[in-house]
Formats: C-alpha cells, structure tokens, sequence
C-alpha cells in the first residue's frame, strides 16, 4: 500500500455485543465521525431482530439463536444512537459517533 493508500485509508470500527454479557443502555461505544463501522450481535439465548436508529439499519428477519447479525454503515452522521432490540424493546448499545 503506498503511503497516499494509507493517508486516505478510513478506520473501520469493530463492536462486537453478546446479547445478555455485555449489552445494555449502559455500554456506550464511541465512534469517530467518518469511520466504517461493522457491528456484530449475537443473542446466545433467542431468536432476535436488530435495529439500529438514526441510520435506518436492521436485520431483515428474525435471526436464530447464536447466529451473529452483522450491520456495517459509514458514520456519517454525529450523534448518540440506540441498537435496540425489536424483540425484547430493550437497548443493546449506545454508539456515540464524534
């Protein structure tokens, strides 16, 4: 990679939630304005829906127990948002984007 590769490289950002180890309105991860943002949820012990506000994004369909969904979005718009589950009504993570 050449060092203008790397000047205009963009961070990707890893969140990684387990559903009920370490979730909840209390985990707030933040996130630099601009960044590629991959999250990874997995709910150990049911079916899940996922959705992430502010940026409209969500897993289409109920996901199996253990089964990782993964959201990636650019953070292209500053704030404090919620991923909730759709099934339980609960907050899973709060990502505030800088």
């Amino acid at each position: 990679m050449s060092s203008d590769e790397t000047a205009n490289a963009v961070e990707i950002v890893e969140v990684s939630v387990t559903v009920g180890v370490d979730s909840g309105p209390d985990r707030i991860v933040r996130i630099p304005l601009g960044s590629s943002v991959r999250v990874t949820l997995v709910n150990p012990n049911g079916v899940e829906e996922y959705h992430l506000h502010g940026y409209d994004v969500d897993s289409s369909s109920d996901i199996p127990v253990g089964t990782p969904a993964v959201f990636e979005f650019e953070a292209i718009t500053a704030g404090s948002f919620e991923i909730e589950s759709h099934i339980s009504k609960t907050v899973l993570v709060v990502l505030e984007i800088e």
